[in-house]
């Protein structure tokens, strides 16, 4: 497994865990938030993209054609 492919994992389980109410809590009167889940799915995203890539699923092929 690439090293990316693990971050992505850890950081999906992170999404997963704020999705299912662990993003805030209190302590003492205290309000504590975690990451913000905006933030952690652009991440995912900008991982996802990496990835692929990285498997050379994201490549284009332009072709310049000369006018002159």
């Amino acid at each position: 497994m690439s090293e990316l492919k693990a971050r992505y994992d850890k950081l999906l389980a992170a999404v997963e865990a704020i999705e299912c109410g662990a993003q805030s809590y209190n302590i003492d009167g205290q309000s504590v938030t975690k990451a913000n889940l905006a933030t952690l799915y652009k991440r995912l995203q900008m991982l996802e993209s990496q990835i692929r890539q990285e498997n050379g699923e994201n490549l284009s092929v332009v072709s310049f054609v000369d006018r002159g």
